[in-house]
């Protein structure tokens, strides 16, 4: 950690992107790997985004040797390679986790001491809870998850004053029939300490097309149930589609904050509409680890027409005074990066001072 990072992670800070399953403490998982017998884990899943059959119990198997080969399973380690690559790190993992009540408390505490030894003094931490339940377990629905979470949240933040991690609950891109039950149980569990305080849709950005006009009524319905009981909502939007996906979050989903939203900087429509004044302007969340990782956008200092940081888009969407931006780690397992780290990026390369 070099001196600029080191005075970053220990100022203050808010976090309000970060995927609790992609902060999984690796250290956990293995162990957890290690203890479960082969036939407890799938031969392989189909992942949703790409219908590809992925040998999660091979791949699992094959990592035990160590802590490093299992961390190298199941994250990208520096590889650059797409939003599939990283989802099906989540694929890879998932069976190790789903059901399992206990540890998923191990894995809830150790994230929430991860943030106060970062001196994170504010998380939103999401998450979709229908993909860690599994029937005839001690999380057998959804709800199950949820009520877990939030106890864990509210009694770590009883003890520990200061500090405080809330939760915002996933609808999920392609499986917009479970979108009622998610912002359901988001407003049963609204002002919690530790509670609900909003709603996302994650896992990609196919609903937006006009292929998916079911998927993205379904979508609609249920968020604006959450709206009206005062939750807020945030949509991944403009990462892997168009600036368009931005708008119609903003307008058809009522979304007040983006997940990334990087592609505005290339549709001039796009970018006026999250330039507006006032109660219209939506706040921007940009991971710029996860962003280069998930080829959202182009790495500044590798590949054909590398241009380097000036004019790169996180540094127009940062230096843009028109724009509301925070910088979040999105998945701090699976990119190996820290909210300290991804700030530090942003402020060598843009020869920001840190407390800008």
């Amino acid at each position: 950690m070099n001196t600029e990072e080191e005075w970053i992670s220990k100022a203050p800070k808010v976090e309000l992107h970060v995927h609790l399953d992609g902060a999984f403490d690796s250290s956990l998982l293995w162990e957890r790997a290690k203890e479960i017998s082969t036939e407890e884990l799938p031969l392989e899943v189909e992942t949703p985004w790409s219908g590809a059959r992925l040998p999660v119990r091979k791949i699992i198997t094959d990592s035990l040797g160590s802590l490093q080969e299992f961390e190298a399973a199941v994250s990208t380690t520096g590889r650059i390679g797409g939003l599939g690559q990283v989802l099906d790190c989540f694929e890879t993992f998932f069976p190790l986790v789903k059901g399992n009540r206990d540890l998923l408390g191990r894995l809830v505490l150790s994230f929430c001491e991860s943030q106060k030894k970062q001196n994170i003094i504010y998380t939103e931490v999401r998450y979709a809870p229908h993909l860690i339940c599994k029937e005839g377990t001690m999380l057998p629905d959804a709800r199950s998850v949820v009520s877990a979470v939030t106890e864990v949240l509210g009694n770590w933040a009883k003890t520990n004053p200061g500090f405080l991690v809330n939760q915002i609950l996933c609808c999920v891109n392609l499986q917009s029939e479970l979108s009622d039950a998610v912002c359901a149980l988001a407003v049963e569990h609204q002002g919690d300490m530790g509670g609900v305080v909003g709603v996302d849709i994650a896992c990609g950005e196919h609903h937006f097309s006009a292929e998916q006009a079911e998927a993205f009524e379904r979508h609609r319905t249920a968020l604006a149930t959450a709206k009206k009981a005062g939750l807020g909502i945030t949509v991944h939007a403009g990462e892997s589609g168009s600036g368009q996906n931005v708008v119609r979050a903003l307008e058809t989903y009522g979304a007040d904050r983006i997940g990334h939203g990087y592609n505005i900087v290339h549709d001039a429509a796009a970018l006026a509409r999250c330039r507006e004044e006032g109660e219209r302007r939506p706040h921007l969340e940009l991971c710029p680890t996860s962003a280069i990782a998930c080829e959202s956008v182009p790495h500044p200092e590798e590949g054909d027409g590398a241009a380097g940081w000036d004019r790169h888009v996180l540094a127009q969407m940062v230096r843009d005074d028109a724009l509301s931006v925070s910088v979040s780690s999105d998945d701090p397992s699976v990119f190996s990066c820290t909210l300290a780290s991804d700030l530090s990026l942003l402020a060598r390369a843009l020869a920001l001072p840190p407390a800008r």
